[in-house]
């Protein structure tokens, strides 16, 4: 599961404050297929996924087709609270509504569940990425290669030659 224990921190979708400025900085310092969405920083409860595909969609339409938006523009994935609202009306800068793009329901699994069942789950249903989670609250990824990897080290076989059917 990532992150590791040295590793540095799961580059991650803050529901609660992304702006344009932030989904631009995540496509161009990292090559992932996507990040997890939580609704704050603080909680790490799980609110959905965002490939970059998507992202690049978001900022693609931003930039090309949106007048007046700025790297601070807040960007909206799901429905706002009245906080939220609150803020909107406070701000001068103009927000943009993404409503709908994001994958409210990844696949995820339970910290707890078997290294077995989760190699299974990628070999049956050919998935690229799984969120481990306890309680709602995100504590990793675990990817294709990561179960590889596992496979490998389990067989002592090495990580290139394992194929999925």
């Amino acid at each position: 599961m990532r992150p590791r224990r040295n590793d540095a921190p799961l580059s991650i979708v803050d529901l609660s404050t992304v702006a344009v400025g932030v989904l631009q900085d995540l496509v161009s310092e990292t090559d992932y297929f996507g990040f997890p969405c939580v609704l704050d920083s603080t909680s790490q409860l799980l609110a959905g996924f965002l490939t970059r595909k998507d992202i690049t969609f978001v900022l693609d339409q931003v930039t090309h087709r949106r007048e007046g938006t700025t790297r601070e523009s807040r960007v909206f994935f799901i429905d706002s609270t009245r906080r939220v609202n609150q803020q909107l009306l406070e701000s001068t800068v103009p927000s943009v509504n993404f409503r709908g793009l994001m994958d409210p329901s990844p696949f995820q699994i339970s910290d707890q569940t078997p290294m077995e069942t989760v190699v299974e789950m990628f070999r049956k249903m050919g998935l690229r990425q799984v969120l481990v989670s306890h309680n709602g609250r995100l504590l990793g990824i675990i990817t294709k290669k990561d179960v590889l990897r596992h496979i490998a080290e389990r067989d002592r076989k090495d990580p290139t030659t394992i194929r999925f059917n």
